[in-house]
């Protein structure tokens, strides 16, 4: 598939069209058509992406919820796709312990796979600040602590684009001075 072509085809269909009858925009349309009609897995899941960010857009969050969850349902044991669930559920109002359940899991799977740890612990991170709990936010910051220096074919570096957004008088302040002293 031509992603690039795809994108553009996207951009199109935001700036000509308008939603169908049932408030559908076109462009989310098009997205879980392809999905539904792809049966290569690691396509399905480049898919479920963009159907995501689209429906984001849009706003249509449950929407983005079912998706995501189906995602999941393909790929049980994957750190990122659980990673965007809870990032979906987050921004779902009274489903803030599901997003929490859902991280936490993705970070439970990381760790047993030894694979994409930081990915997992950041993301819990983001969606612990999105959700205004801390205990979440310094259990992730002190994993991320933990796991520093560790080396795995499958990971990411140490983000920390979200630390301008923490209350700091809510945090331990030397977890999060030596969260910030570690090196990418």
């Amino acid at each position: 598939m031509d992603f690039k072509a795809l994108r553009h085809r996207l951009q199109a269909l935001r700036e000509g069209q308008e939603a169908d009858s049932a408030g559908m925009p076109p462009s989310v349309a098009l997205l879980e058509q392809l999905v539904n009609d792809c049966t290569d897995p690691d396509l399905r899941f480049e898919l479920f992406e963009v159907l995501s960010s689209e429906c984001l857009r849009y706003g249509e969050l449950s929407r983005r919820v079912e998706h995501l969850t189906q995602n999941v349902a393909e790929r049980p044991r994957d750190p990122v796709s659980l990673s965007m669930l809870a990032d979906a559920l987050a921004r779902v109002e009274g489903r803030e312990g599901d997003a929490i359940a859902t991280i936490d899991r993705a970070v439970d799977i990381a760790r047993q796979d030894d694979r994409l740890v930081r990915y997992a612990l950041t993301s819990k991170a983001r969606v612990a600040l999105d959700l205004d709990n801390y205990d979440a936010l310094e259990e992730a910051i002190a994993g991320l602590i933990e796991d520093d220096g560790k080396l795995r074919a499958e990971d990411a570096p140490v983000e920390n684009d979200f630390v301008d957004r923490i209350q700091r008088e809510r945090l331990d302040p030397t977890l999060l001075e030596r969260f910030t002293k570690l090196k990418p």
